[in-house]
């Protein structure tokens, strides 16, 4: 609302007449003017002892050009006496503070001294698809957990660090799933198999832990093998992990089709050679998509192993012991458990192997994973 400007009405005093000394006159425009000084001073509360202007009471808008606070500044929430603080900047030793219990910004802080410096509890740097940031809050909500996070719980960012970083502590966990994840894998009488889909992903942990459930064609034996074909996960265009990323594989458990436990002794035996008559395996993939989307996928390489044209793991036909023997150049898969390093050589225990993979390359149709590290395990190069 624009400012109405106060005119102050005066009626001119004319004496035309004597005027005793004992008459008093009184002219309205002093009246008039009394009233309007009071109205000033006591609307804007001005207490003019102690140079205070809204002893009591706050103003409802200043608008200025420059102000010049000597000595503190507090922003209250509401009008009354006791209104709670906001915000205050306040000073003292030569010590600058600024509290508040909420900061945003929408462009840059920036701190250019060279005695600048920052102590937070949490910090989470990254995106979401919505407007604000989430933080990690495994102690309850509202109470975020403190460390450095780079993206947040929903959508993790790529984080880079250039130059040698030193960790003080070797105190580095790792990330895991808590459930194990479950890969549905066929089952075929004859020849005698299970096959499945192995697929990595961006998001993935890095210790996976596996539940291989059976389809309800036939009971598992441990002269039935499983193969899990390795795969880049493609449902979208940056689904799929990036070069550098490391996965750690352990078999969890093994379950029927009505999702009860295959007894360790119906797990594919442990093997020791180059033999391929039965194992648990993970083998290069043979699904590659065009497009991404649900169900789609890229072959993930082991080692040197590579499709021939026209090769690929069969669902139908030819044993899948053909297809690793022919229709691969430098043959490459990975066996868990093998005879040469277990003690009991007949037994395949639940987290009993394990085999890090890491990915190195990325073509269009297909990525590279080399093991660096794992255990009971064996590498078979046909």
């Amino acid at each position: 609302m624009a400012f109405t400007n106060t005119t102050l009405s005066i009626s001119p005093l004319l004496e035309t007449t004597f005027i005793s000394d004992m008459r008093i006159i009184v002219n309205s425009n002093v009246t008039v003017l009394k009233s309007k000084v009071e109205d000033i001073i006591n609307t804007l509360q001005i207490d003019l002892v102690n140079k205070y202007i809204g002893t009591d009471l706050p103003l409802g808008k200043i608008y200025t050009q420059d102000l010049i606070v000597t000595n503190q500044l507090e922003v209250k929430n509401g009008i009354g006496s006791g209104a709670t603080t906001i915000a205050s900047l306040t000073q003292s030793s030569g010590f600058s503070t600024f509290t508040a219990d909420n900061l945003q910004f929408r462009a840059t802080l920036r701190a250019n001294a060279n005695t600048s410096r920052a102590a937070i509890k949490t910090v989470v740097v990254g995106g979401t698809s919505g407007p604000d940031l989430l933080f990690p809050t495994s102690g309850g909500a509202g109470v975020p957990d403190p460390g450095l996070y780079v993206g947040d719980t929903n959508t993790p960012v790529f984080a880079g660090f250039y130059g040698n970083t030193k960790f003080e502590k070797s105190a580095i966990s790792h990330s895991v799933i808590s459930t194990p994840r479950v890969i549905q894998v066929t089952t075929n009488n004859s020849p005698s198999y299970a096959h499945g889909i192995l697929s990595l992903s961006r998001t993935d942990p890095q210790v996976i832990l596996l539940n291989i459930q059976l389809g309800d064609n036939g009971a598992q034996t441990a002269s039935r093998p499983i193969y899990l074909g390795l795969h880049d996960l493609f449902t979208t265009g940056t689904s799929r992990p990036y070069v550098g990323q490391s996965f750690t594989i352990l078999i969890n458990s093994i379950l029927n089709a009505n999702g009860s436990a295959v007894a360790p002794a119906d797990w594919p035996q442990p093997l020791g050679g180059t033999t391929n008559s039965a194992a648990l395996s993970i083998i290069p993939g043979w699904t590659q998509s065009s497009s991404a989307g649900n169900d789609a996928y890229k072959i993930g390489y082991v080692n040197s192993g590579f499709w021939t044209a026209g090769g690929g793991f069969p669902t139908t036909g030819p044993s899948a012991v053909a297809a690793l023997g022919s229709g691969m150049t430098n043959t490459t898969w990975i066996r868990l458990y093998a005879e040469e390093v277990q003690t009991d050589q007949s037994i395949s225990d639940p987290l009993g192997a394990s085999i890090t993979l890491t990915k190195i390359a990325e073509e269009v149709n297909s990525s590279r994973y080399v093991i660096t590290s794992g255990s009971n395990y064996r590498i078979i190069n046909g």
